[in-house]
């Protein structure tokens, strides 16, 4: 199963520098995520403290520990306390800011890219904070240590990457692709995957895929095999072309999906998603990375693997959604793009709310 998926996912793949019209930057190691990551790992996040990369995540531990009763990391852990910053809400101020050592807003608005989670005065404090931690702890002294590291690794990436058919979103969604999309290897980090973007003042666009580390070779590197990394590259792009239509209708899916995610509440919250809102997004998140599959002539037995997934996570009712993904693509002149099919979706929501408990029988 593994060599098949592997096999058929070099057959299908599009070469992003020779045959895409839409250039998706070579894998890199950001040292903002990595800091970030180091931040919140002292300050005792749990998904921020995965020992998958143990040769990195060792040296982390040993190297911070005089400084983890920093005023940042004190002040990081009563933000995890009180305003639940954790997960997105961290990887999304470390997008945010520029200028190593002397960190700042990358955009005079990037606060409305740090969620309702971040209040003004916190991200002010937080920033001047982060400073004096880069100062005081020799971060730049760590980095330096890891360059070699932070060069090579993401080359290993390469053959999850070189397979990414990123013309799919635009043909799929309907949307032009103006954005700059980058892939991001976070080291730290994981099983912990991020999809998230910023947007300048002037108006452009990068779309992150933040791709933990889970999964390490016999010297204990990190093994980037296709099979268990490229659906979540899918994944994370897909949340840039699903988040804001989930956003755009809340009205109109408040009611569906709050009586949906009182059913699946227990499977949502083990993956850290405590809303409907977020659950819907995710639900059409992941019956996307399922289209993609099927678009690009996966087996059934891929696709059903995929599928399977996604009901034992909670998402009992994504092969429909899926479904309806497919007539969606099959009208396009009716509906140009799927923000144009988004009636439907929510009167599928609508329908799926009132059979979910037969969803969860079957």
């Amino acid at each position: 199963m593994k060599h098949l998926f592997i096999i058929l996912l070099f057959a299908i793949g599009i070469n992003v520098y020779s045959q895409n019209k839409v250039i998706v930057g070579k894998p890199i190691v950001d040292k903002r995520i990595e800091l970030l990551s180091i931040v919140f790992r002292l300050a005792g996040n749990q998904e921020y403290s995965a020992t998958k990369f143990k040769r990195y995540t060792d040296d982390i531990e040993s190297y911070f520990a005089p400084y983890k009763n920093h005023k940042l990391i004190r002040f990081a852990k009563e933000l995890h306390e009180k305003r639940s910053i954790g997960f997105d809400a961290v990887m999304t101020m470390a997008i945010s800011i520029e200028g190593m050592p002397h960190f700042k807003l990358l955009v005079q608005n990037a606060n409305t890219h740090l969620e309702d989670r971040w209040r003004n005065k916190d991200v002010v404090k937080f920033i001047k904070l982060l400073n004096s931690f880069y100062l005081d702890a020799h971060c730049s002294e760590f980095f330096k240590a890891h360059e070699e590291l932070y060069r090579t690794l993401p080359e290993r990436f390469d053959k999850v990457y070189t397979n990414l058919d990123i013309n799919w979103y635009e043909k799929f969604y309907g949307k032009k692709l103006n954005e700059n999309f980058l892939i991001i290897n976070s080291l730290a980090n994981g099983g912990s995957n991020y999809g998230l973007h910023i947007e300048s003042e002037s108006g452009n666009k990068t779309v992150y895929a933040i791709i933990g580390t889970w999964t390490v070779d016999s010297v204990g590197l990190p093994s980037y095999d296709i099979n268990n990394y490229f659906p979540f590259l899918l994944h994370e792009f897909n949340h840039s072309f699903v988040n804001y239509l989930t956003d755009n209708n809340k009205f109109q899916l408040e009611e569906s999906g709050s009586i949906i995610f009182k059913k699946v509440e227990q499977n949502m919250r083990k993956h850290a998603y405590a809303n409907w809102n977020t659950m819907l997004s995710e639900a059409l998140v992941r019956a996307a990375v399922i289209k993609y599959l099927k678009d690009h002539n996966a087996t059934d037995e891929i696709v059903q693997k995929e599928t399977a997934n996604q009901i034992n996570r909670g998402f009992i009712w994504i092969r429909d959604l899926v479904k309806e993904l497919e007539y969606f693509d099959k009208n396009r002149d009716k509906y140009p793009t799927l923000e144009s099919y988004m009636p439907q979706l929510i009167q599928f929501y609508n329908k799926v709310a009132l059979n979910i408990d037969i969803y969860k029988t079957e």
